[in-house]
């Protein structure tokens, strides 16, 4: 998977996000999804925390404590396209962070 759909992350968002574990992780994931998305897609929240949240008692804990990570990650990673909804996160088709070479990041 890594070779057939290469990814590039920039180096100077991991320094900025290495603080944060959770902040790496959506970065790394919204990085993925977005730059392979062909329509906005919603996630709902139960499968992010199953996904990204294993210390939370409730679902909304997690929901606040993503968000408030999701923040940063958007502060470094611009050209991502997010939404929070009640139902969950809109992610919709966005470049990657640092653009991809013809078959090459």
């Amino acid at each position: 998977e890594v070779i057939d759909r290469p990814v590039p992350i920039d180096m100077r968002a991991i320094k900025a996000l290495k603080q944060s574990p959770m902040a790496l992780d959506i970065y790394t994931w919204l990085t993925y999804r977005a730059s392979y998305l062909k329509r906005p897609t919603v996630i709902p929240w139960a499968s992010l925390a199953l996904q990204f949240g294993s210390n939370y008692a409730q679902l909304r804990q997690f929901k606040a404590a993503f968000l408030d990570e999701l923040k940063k990650v958007v502060l470094v990673y611009g050209k991502v396209q997010v939404e929070a909804t009640e139902l969950g996160l809109i992610v919709k088709p966005s470049s990657t962070h640092i653009p991809m070479t013809r078959g090459k990041p």
